[in-house]
């Protein structure tokens, strides 16, 4: 049978949030040893006033919560520094938390190409973008790269499985989505989408345990009543599956 809840929710129900990667959660290993040595050398060639805005810059982007103070210091550390692709990277997300997408896509852009797409946070913001705008053909790549560059980004593998199911690609989609589920069990748009996933795979009681985890990781989700409509359409759809096995000779 076709399983038919899909048609209510679909990716439209797995709008992202660009996140800042936690770089500095790493264990120190010799891999990482040496980028962190190869980025104190980067820095060392950047100019101390250059670097000064960026720092104020992302102070106050993350912790104060300030993204037009942000975009005017990191303008100035670009002006400071033209190669500066991790200030465009951060002036991407300021830009993206004002609702500025197209100066904020422009900005990712660039910090892509000034990197050499050898830094994945913007890749990653890009890929996040583009799903959020149903551009899944050139988000896969983004997000599919990023990973190829940091195999720790767990979200860049929440944006592969999005892009992924979008596409139709629904059983490479499968992959990722159980791969977020298991490094970040209390994500709930993972655990949507491994739902999704499953339901258009026709596995339908085990979609129903991950649409369970969801409801419970928010009890007070503006989405519960197409939740829970979804949730009976998966008890109908595993009845009916039941109900064939049954008769069938």
């Amino acid at each position: 049978m076709q399983f038919r809840g899909l048609g209510t929710l679909g990716v439209g129900a797995l709008a992202g949030v660009c996140v800042l990667p936690a770089w500095g959660q790493k264990p120190h290993t010799p891999d990482t040893a040496q980028r962190q040595e190869t980025i104190s050398v980067r820095e060392l060639a950047i100019p101390l006033p250059a670097r000064e805005f960026y720092a104020r810059s992302r102070h106050e982007l993350i912790d104060e919560k300030k993204p037009e103070s942000a975009v005017t210091h990191l303008r100035k550390a670009i002006k400071q520094y033209p190669g500066y692709y991790e200030a465009y990277y951060l002036l991407g997300v300021a830009l993206l938390e004002l609702k500025r997408t197209q100066e904020a896509e422009a900005a990712l852009q660039r910090s892509v190409s000034l990197s050499a797409e050898r830094f994945a946070p913007p890749l990653l913001a890009l890929a996040t973008l583009y799903g959020d705008q149903r551009r899944f053909a050139e988000a896969e790549p983004l997000a599919a790269h990023a990973l190829d560059l940091d195999d720790s980004l767990w979200y860049a593998r929440y944006e592969l499985a999005r892009a992924r199911f979008a596409l139709g690609r629904t059983a490479e989609a499968l992959q990722s989505a159980r791969a977020v589920v298991k490094e970040q069990p209390d994500y709930p748009r993972g655990r949507l989408l491994l739902t999704l996933v499953l339901a258009q795979l026709r596995r339908y009681d085990e979609a129903a345990a991950h649409l369970e985890s969801y409801l419970q990781l928010l009890p007070d989700a503006p989405d519960r009543a197409r939740m829970l409509q979804l949730r009976a359409e998966l008890a109908r759809a595993a009845d009916a599956v039941q109900t064939v096995a049954a008769t069938s000779p």
